[in-house]
């Protein structure tokens, strides 16, 4: 409410209650905040921009695990955030010196207009707050071709999302955000249309802020002696467990067996005979692997079965 038509900074944003959530809801998705004590019913503006920051559930951010799961906060509130920027604390010498040089010399006494003058050279503090109260009373257009190139853009990033659908969705909501994005860019270029460029920055910085989960490559056997692993890529391993599982459900059969059913199953892709060794081999690891490893699957008198407490 106080920061109606301005910008609010909120910290410790995943340390909010439940009831703070509900208000900060109704915030960001109406621009309203409804007060009701001691007998008064108002309806407040809340027209703001918020800045918020969160810390990850484990004070670590995990690059295996998603945003939603990083962090503890609801999805619906979340999905009310245009752009997301992980900061990931990693050791970086020239990166740490300058941090810690310019933390110890806000506690030295130097003369701090001093100190402005030489680290920001470019523009003073006056004209960057002259600059802004100018550009906040711009109203950019969206004329029928940049409308197009909107359109065309939010199609390509869905199709995207749904090829990569386990690290990010795009929903109707993005499309708000690339249009507001875009005519924030305009106000920031001095201009009285959104045009292309404006469109194609709107994109890179939604599709910068989308966190992708990074997936590890499984180890499947380790030599030691030579210091050598057999490694396989998580989405390969995914798929050859998955069709493993439906063939022991399906049948009674042996690890040799078990083999020979999954050649049958990709056999359109097998391309020459070499290749039939090559999957042979990784197939018996994973096996091997989902029994001694994973414990997904076991053995009884050559006879392979999923365990009962594994759901796929």
């Amino acid at each position: 409410m106080l920061s109606d038509l301005g910008v609010c900074c909120i910290d410790e944003f995943d340390k909010m209650t439940i009831k703070d959530q509900v208000s900060i809801h109704e915030a960001m998705e109406q621009q309203t905040l409804t007060i009701a004590k001691a007998g008064i019913n108002a309806t407040l503006n809340s027209r703001a921009s918020i800045l918020a920051a969160a810390n990850p559930v484990k004070g670590r951010y995990d690059r295996k695990k998603t945003l939603k799961q990083n962090v503890n906060l609801s999805l619906p509130i979340m999905s009310r955030f245009d752009l997301y920027f992980v900061l990931i604390d990693k050791a970086d010498v020239e990166n740490d010196r300058m941090i810690s040089k310019c933390i110890l010399r806000n506690h030295q006494k130097y003369n701090e207009a001093d100190e402005l003058q030489d680290d920001f050279s470019y523009f003073s503090v006056e004209d960057v707050i002259h600059f802004i109260k100018e550009i906040k009373t711009r109203t950019p257009i969206i004329n029928e071709t940049a409308s197009q190139e909107l359109n065309i853009a939010y199609n390509k990033l869905r199709q995207e999302s749904l090829v990569n659908k386990n690290n990010y969705s795009v929903t109707i909501r993005h499309l708000e955000s690339l249009i507001r994005l875009s005519e924030a860019l305009a106000k920031i270029h001095n201009s009285p249309e959104v045009n292309s460029a404006h469109i194609n920055e709107a994109v890179r910085l939604l599709k910068s802020s989308f966190v992708e989960v990074r997936k590890s490559d499984i180890i499947l056997s380790s030599n030691q002696e030579n210091n050598l692993n057999v490694t396989i890529k998580q989405r390969e391993y995914e798929s050859i467990t998955n069709s493993l599982i439906y063939l022991v459900k399906s049948n009674e059969l042996s690890k040799d067996e078990i083999i020979l059913k999954y050649l049958e199953l990709v056999e359109d892709t097998i391309e020459n005979v070499q290749m039939i060794d090559v999957i042979k081999e990784k197939v018996n690891q994973v096996v091997e692997f989902l029994i001694t490893n994973e414990g997904v699957l076991y053995e009884v008198e050559n006879v392979l079965f999923v365990h009962p407490n594994f759901d796929l």
